[in-house]
């Protein structure tokens, strides 16, 4: 399966856990989201989003990352302080607020 990770990092802990989902998805792309392309994510099987957490919600480069993207389905994890967290969001792709 052909799967690309679309991630934001502030202190690496997102960075890491994007890289471990690459590697254990096989046929992986790992990209910071500034070098994502939302026109390019139809090309892949699998697109996994993480960010970390800044008052619950992504950072403001994947928010606006993912408002781009609009009708995608699409899987969120991220890093908050003291453990991690993840959610999937509904078939719609439209980001949990």
């Amino acid at each position: 399966m052909k799967t690309l990770v679309v991630y934001d990092s502030l202190y690496g802990n997102t960075a890491q856990l994007a890289e471990a989902i690459g590697a254990a998805t096989g046929e992986s792309q790992v990209l910071r989201v500034a070098e994502a392309k939302p026109s390019e994510l139809s090309s892949f099987d699998l697109v996994v989003i993480g960010a970390p957490t800044q008052g619950g919600r992504a950072t403001d480069a994947m928010r606006a990352f993912l408002e781009r993207v609009p009708g995608w389905p699409y899987s969120i994890h991220g890093c908050a302080p003291g453990g991690s967290k993840s959610s999937a969001t509904p078939p719609t792709g439209s980001p949990r607020r």
